[in-house]
């Protein structure tokens, strides 16, 4: 069902790494030791390097006062040296990040204008469980894409919920999907069989089936994820290029 899907999406999506350097001592001189670490996935929505991501992705960048690179789109084509990633528009409460990656030219991705029905069958795409290794060169950087493979995952829209609010003062409209996110995804394209990206992927979620207060909770708690709609990313887009004519 997505075989055409996947193939067209797999050189427009990528993984955001962060970069951070740091000092430390070694023979009593100090030495810089060059950290990576892979935060989530972005993915290209035009052929000249913008890109969508979650917002939470990116301010887990600066939390950690590193810097956001691009890398490359897969093991096999990984940059001699990476490029710095700029951010141009965010939106913390929609969980959206608009990006560009300078000079380069990209595979794309086409919005939806509408949202997907009930129902409907979508795949997500991401770099899952990400480990990455450190390097002590000089400005350089060490990635092992082998534990970070590019993740395709079939699921089923199930639930579609207004002005959802989820951790650290996320609200929008959500895509409830059937299936229960991992480390990686976050950022990533929710694609139709068509092709087309029908949301970004935000968070796991789990839900009580019973009352808070029974006593049986716990036992009966349903795992999904939750994903912002096409119509939070189309109005967010909107307001970005509205803005640009004005400044």
């Amino acid at each position: 069902m997505f075989v055409n899907a996947i193939k067209n999406a797999k050189s427009a999506i990528f993984p955001i790494v962060v970069r951070k350097v740091e000092n430390f001592q070694k023979s009593g001189k100090s030495q810089p030791k060059v950290g990576v670490a892979i935060c989530g996935t972005g993915f290209f929505i035009s052929e000249d390097g913008l890109f969508l991501t979650a917002d939470h992705v990116i301010e887990s960048i600066y939390k950690m006062k590193g810097h956001a690179i691009f890398c490359g789109v897969s093991q096999e084509k990984l940059l001699p040296k990476a490029q710095r990633i700029s951010i141009l528009f965010r939106d913390k409460t929609r969980d959206i990040a608009l990006g560009k990656v300078e000079n380069f030219q990209s595979s794309s991705l086409s919005l939806l204008d509408n949202n997907p029905l009930v129902g409907k069958s979508i795949c997500t795409g991401g770099f899952a469980v990400p480990r990455i290794q450190s390097s002590i060169k000089n400005g350089g950087y060490s990635l092992n894409f082998k534990t970070a493979p590019k993740h395709w995952h079939p699921s089923t829209v199930i639930g579609f919920e207004k002005k959802m609010n989820l951790s650290h003062g996320k609200k929008f409209d959500a895509l409830i999907l059937h299936e229960h996110g991992i480390k990686g995804l976050s950022g990533g394209p929710i694609l139709t069989p068509e092709g087309f990206v029908a949301g970004i992927f935000s968070s796991a979620i789990s839900r009580g089936a019973l009352p808070p207060n029974s006593n049986l909770a716990h036992l009966y708690v349903v795992n999904n994820s939750a994903a912002v709609a096409i119509n939070e990313i189309n109005d967010f887009l909107k307001t970005y290029y509205e803005r640009r004519k004005t400044a």
